[in-house]
């Protein structure tokens, strides 16, 4: 094809990229399509740019930039989300930059974009030979530090966290998650489970039988 643009990038992206080289999985195609999705909505309502004029050209640090802001300000996005908004633009944008290197400077740039800090809270634990020791002295140990120490050795073991919220005491799941993200170990195990992604079963269209780039986006959910 002569001078490819955004349309063909884009749907080259999902179907041959995605879905075919890399294997991803149903639900990360999906996120990167409501990621194009808003994007595109964005460009339509603060740009005034309509989708279907939409070109490479237009693509640049500043417009990305003030796209995760908007997403951030106007729809309550969370930092942690913005980052996954911002992942799936990168991944899109490297793919771009080998099959377009007339437009590697502006992508470089785009590529610069760093990631947010988001704050974490971790849960300090005890391992079971520590707890076993402090067990083991007269003053033992208290409730507070067993219940959490035992929790992380439960998550460790594959119990649902759903039980874990029951032994706690939690009333909402969320406050149980923490503990979730407190070990670096989990962290591991977790995405190198993340990379086992399933093909996806769906037939994707070609770009040549649809010629709205939205509902080729949506036909991805």
């Amino acid at each position: 094809m002569k001078n490819p643009e955004l349309p063909y990038y884009v749907t080259q992206f999902f179907q041959s990229y995605l879905a075919g080289v890399k294997n991803a999985s149903h639900h990360t195609i999906a996120s990167y399509a409501a990621t194009f999705k808003l994007l595109f909505i964005f460009c339509e309502e603060v740009r005034e740019i309509k989708t279907e004029k939409l070109k490479l050209i237009h693509m640049d640090d500043g417009l990305v930039l003030e796209f995760l802001d908007w997403l951030e300000v106007k729809r309550g996005t969370s930092i942690t989300t913005r980052n996954q908004r911002l992942v799936a633009i990168h991944s899109f944008f490297r793919y771009v930059q080998k099959k377009s290197p007339e437009h590697m400077e502006a992508i470089g740039r785009i590529l610069e974009i760093p990631y947010k800090k988001a704050p974490k809270t971790v849960v300090s634990y005890l391992t079971e030979e520590e707890m076993r020791i402090l067990l083991a002295q007269p003053s033992g140990e208290n409730w507070g530090s067993f219940r959490h120490s035992k929790s992380m050795h439960m998550l460790h073991a594959g119990i649902n966290l759903i039980y874990i919220r029951d032994f706690l005491g939690h009333v909402d799941s969320s406050t149980t998650e923490i503990y979730a993200r407190a070990d670096t170990e989990m962290k591991r195990q977790a995405i190198e489970a993340s990379c086992e992604d399933i093909f996806p079963e769906e037939n994707l269209q070609d770009w040549n039988e649809r010629t709205d780039l939205m509902s080729f986006l949506e036909s991805l959910y």
